[in-house]
């Protein structure tokens, strides 16, 4: 066991400055809006890099944990938790409830977290069971500006990673400071403060919108969920609330007098709430009676599921959306562990980032009609979901969308989609059919990284752009089809990385169908 020249407060302080950079430059490269990202409670700090590498660092009670994976390593698999033998037991526990649940993957026909290194540690120290060149090596290299003095970092983060201008960096200064002397407050960025970004477009906008709320950072001008209305709407809005509280005290003594259940008997609750009801009493309900509940809202006027409205409810078996409802915000189900199952009504037309991130039991979704982008890590980890239907109306499947769906085998991407995101197919070890639709004009770099089980893909005349390292690590790959010519200029020079001289080939010869004898070989023919 090996003690880090490492301080939790100064790792933790690290992450929340690398967070904030990371708002500021999704901004300019919404491209990599998914490599840093914080859940919404600050105890998961999840980073990645360009090459398959990947971890998260878990603070909470006083203790962190963090774990890592090194795509570029080959040590021998191991269960996750002998890299923390000799660690206190609430570090086990934190690992358990929220690190490892970020670092899953198939081992031996089962999803289970599959890492390279751990570190442990309180306010005594930090620790590793590696050596510090192998726990660095693989992959503890992630946090290494983290743990930097600030000055330091910012100048790393600034000059090397974002290439930041004047006004990047004075802000990055001022909400580092901010944040560091009221962690839990609201911060809210000013006009002149939002000039001082460089957005590459509404894209750009967006992504940075989403990497600073996670930090609880908001642009001023945005909708605040806490928001008052005039004295009189809100007198009703009261009324509404004070009835739909007492509809969760008379569910709160039902469940509490049922016998203790598991998730293939759950009890069928109907559950009719008005626009007002408080989602967090909700949530708090359901996680403290510890029953599995099947919940139907189908009678409800609730107009949209608030963001984290049903987060960590792991007893939730099923739900049923009312078609009152037009939206379901940010990580309103994430990891709900236990979800098999549910029914969104026909009126909705955003489901938002992280939506359904981490519902490791969820087996198949029919997005509505009515909705028009798959957001980013909607379905991230849902690593039972074994089919998906996609409507004809969205245009995009953003960053991350179905990453670690280690369950899914095929999808149809529409005729009405036009952009494939980052990673947005990344580690569907089981996909063995794409269709791509003949609208497709680009495709973000490790789009279907380690999608071992597609052996074939063909890529629409529509395609005029793909990214770097779209088809590493396919290794069941041999048969890819072209129908246009991309010019150089639209693929990356590791468009095909991992594939051979597939390049080379395809940029000599154009379109066609271009084949290998097995997934190792670096050898393609133009058939």
């Amino acid at each position: 066991m090996e003690k880090l020249d490492w301080s939790m407060e100064g790792l933790r302080n690290g992450c929340i400055l690398a967070g904030i950079a990371h708002a500021i430059g999704a901004a300019r490269y919404p491209a990599f809006a998914g490599e840093k990202s914080w859940d919404k409670d600050g105890t998961n700090y999840s980073i990645r890099d360009g090459e398959g590498s990947r971890g998260t660092v878990s603070f909470a009670n006083g203790y962190c944990v963090g774990v890592f994976r090194n795509e570029q390593t080959e040590r021998d698999f191991k269960p996750a938790l002998e890299y923390l033998q000799n660690a206190p037991k609430e570090v086990i526990e934190l690992a358990a409830r929220e690190a490892l649940r970020y670092v899953l993957d198939i081992v031996n026909d089962e999803p289970q977290p599959f890492i390279t290194t751990a570190f442990w540690g309180s306010a005594d120290g930090l620790y590793t069971n590696d050596t510090l060149d192998d726990f660095l090596g693989y992959g503890g290299y992630l946090l290494e500006t983290q743990v930097l003095d600030v000055e330091a970092a910012i100048s790393i983060l600034a000059d090397e990673e974002y290439e930041f201008e004047e006004s990047e960096v004075a802000l990055l200064k001022r909400l580092y400071e901010r944040k560091i002397a009221a962690p839990e407050a609201r911060i809210t960025l000013t006009e002149e403060e939002i000039s001082m970004l460089n957005p590459d477009g509404p894209k750009g906008v967006k992504e940075c919108k989403i990497s600073f709320k996670e930090l609880g950072i908001y642009f001023e001008g945005d909708e605040d969920d806490d928001d008052e209305d005039d004295d009189e709407d809100e007198d009703e809005a009261d009324e509404e609330q004070e009835e739909d509280m007492g509809k969760f005290e008379g569910l709160r003594d039902d469940l509490s007098g049922r016998p203790k259940n598991t998730p293939k008997t759950a009890y069928e609750v109907k559950l009719d709430i008005g626009d007002t009801a408080d989602f967090k009493e909700l949530n708090d309900m359901l996680q403290e009676v510890e029953k599995y509940v099947s919940l139907d809202l189908s009678g409800s006027t609730v107009t949209e599921i608030p963001g984290f409205a049903f987060e960590n409810c792991t007893g939730l078996t099923g739900v049923t959306i009312p078609n009152s409802v037009t939206s379901i915000e940010t990580a309103a189900f994430r990891n709900c562990e236990n979800l098999t199952g549910i029914t969104i009504g026909k009126s909705v037309t955003s489901i938002e980032e992280e939506a359904f991130s981490g519902c490791k039991n969820l087996k198949s979704i029919t997005i509505p009609k009515s909705v028009t982008s798959i957001e980013r890590s909607t379905f991230y980890h849902c690593t039972s979901l074994a089919s998906v239907t996609i409507p004809n109306r969205v245009t995009s499947i953003e960053g991350g969308a179905f990453e670690g769906c280690t369950g899914l085998t095929g999808v149809t991407i529409p005729n009405s989609v036009n952009s494939i995101g980052y990673m947005a197919f990344y580690e569907c070890t089981s996909l063995a059919s794409v269709t791509i639709g003949n609208s497709v004009n680009s495709i973000g770099r490790e789009a279907f990284y380690k999608c071992k089980s597609l052996a074939g893909i063909t890529l629409p005349s529509s395609v005029i752009s793909i990214d770097y390292d779209v088809f590493d690590k396919c290794t069941s790959l041999t048969s890819v089809t072209f129908l246009n010519k991309i010019t150089s200029g639209g693929l990356d020079e590791r468009a095909f990385y991992g594939l051979g001289d597939l390049q080379e080939k395809y940029l000599a010869n154009g379109r066609g169908t271009y084949t290998r004898e097995n997934g190792t070989s670096k050898k393609w023919t133009k058939q």
